[in-house]
């Protein structure tokens, strides 16, 4: 007979704070029987899921365990920011001269319906989002929980957010990856990149007209 097992899959764009909740998660005590997954993509096969992907292994055993999904919410146009130096952090500033369309920000903007909505089954779009909390919790079905958080409100809501996906109380937050907090290079040629960054118009306006946006942003925010 199968046992149920309580799995947490932090599925989720990068740049998003992803690590920090896996480190948080993985250090808390009260927390040791659970399984922790990590990842960006559902369809890459991995060991972990015995050489299937995540989404495969989710359809043949959605209803066998317990499974609570965490997905970060930001920005995209910081995102595709940090995500450049992460991946490109030993060639210097970057290129904002190069990237006016940031093209790249659609990953983010489509990741809901491109992993969730495609490969779960999960379309997060219909559920309200509390914008003023800062996160909210979906039960999908009975045995399905879905965290939504939005990354500048992450310190503050850490562990009411985790407490009610997982009913466990006091989980501290343990900041990890934070591109900030890279070298001092790195930091500052980051900060600055932010505060100079300039985007046709014509691109911005498509990125704010998105439902990623609309629904997860205020209208002051946008």
């Amino acid at each position: 007979m199968h046992k149920s097992k309580n799995r947490i899959v932090i599925l989720t764009a990068g740049k998003v704070g992803s690590l920090t909740i896996k480190s948080s998660l993985e250090n808390n005590p009260s927390l040791r029987d659970y399984h922790i997954y990590h990842g960006h993509d559902s369809k890459k096969y991995d060991s972990y899921w015995h050489d299937m992907s995540l989404a495969s292994y989710f359809t043949k055993n959605r209803n066998l365990d317990n499974w609570h999904f965490i997905l970060g919410i930001r920005n995209p146009i910081e995102c595709y920011i940090s995500s450049w130096y992460e991946l490109h952090k030993e060639k210097g500033d970057f290129p904002i001269d190069e990237y006016q369309n940031a093209g790249a920000a659609n990953w983010w903007l489509e990741f809901l319906d491109h992993e969730y909505k495609k490969n779960f089954n999960i379309d997060l779009y219909q559920y309200d989002f509390n914008i003023s909390r800062g996160y909210s919790v979906y039960k999908p079905s009975e045995n399905v929980s879905v965290l939504v958080y939005k990354l500048n409100s992450l310190t503050k809501v850490f562990s009411k957010a985790t407490y009610d996906l997982l009913g466990v109380r006091h989980v501290r937050m343990i900041n990890k990856n934070f591109t900030s907090n890279k070298s001092k290079r790195i930091s500052k040629s980051y900060e600055r990149a932010k505060e100079d960054y300039s985007i046709e118009e014509k691109y911005l306006k498509n990125i704010l007209k998105h439902k990623y946006m609309k629904h997860f942003f205020s209208k002051k925010e946008l």
